[in-house]
């Protein structure tokens, strides 16, 4: 059995009417908790809106170009039923022995250190890191969030490119 769920932008801090400058799911996609689904814009910064649990996309409530506040609807998640988090958590710990045994294609693709700066973050200068999400040795996926930044304005995470 299945439950859907509205999942809606979280605190954003002092932003409102923010504009969606890019969808990073589609309807049919399954997701994993913190994954990034969509990416805001302000005049300030740009930051992604994570999923807070994991499941399937079954309809997207947003489009690029859209502008959103604070618990603006982004889409509706499809998660198992009568356990709630926990039950779309459950499976995320069976998934990550099943990909343990894959890193040699991992390794093809990338033959050695690849070194990741700090994209366009706007007109901000010398923001301070206040989290490190990988450590060393860590394998890590296109996307995968590396580090958090923050401003006197808006907290943002540098995704792996």
């Amino acid at each position: 059995m299945s439950k859907q769920e509205e999942i809606r932008v979280p605190d954003i801090g002092d932003f409102s009417d923010v504009e969606v400058i890019e969808v990073l799911v589609a309807v049919g996609d399954t997701v994993t908790e913190e994954q990034s689904l969509v990416t805001l814009e302000s005049d300030k910064a740009s930051m992604e809106v994570p999923c807070p649990r994991a499941g399937r996309v079954v309809a997207l409530k947003v489009a690029v170009g859209d502008r959103v506040s604070e618990g603006s609807p982004v889409l509706v998640l499809e998660t198992a039923a009568g356990e709630g988090a926990a039950a779309a958590q459950a499976p995320a710990p069976a998934a990550a022995p099943e990909q343990a045994p894959s890193p040699p294609p991992v390794a093809d693709v990338a033959a050695g250190p690849v070194e990741v700066c700090v994209p366009d973050i706007g007109d901000f200068a010398e923001v301070e890191v206040i989290e490190l999400l990988v450590g060393v040795g860590d394998m890590v996926t296109e996307e995968q969030s590396l580090i958090t930044l923050e401003s006197d304005k808006a907290s943002m995470e540098v995704p792996s490119p």
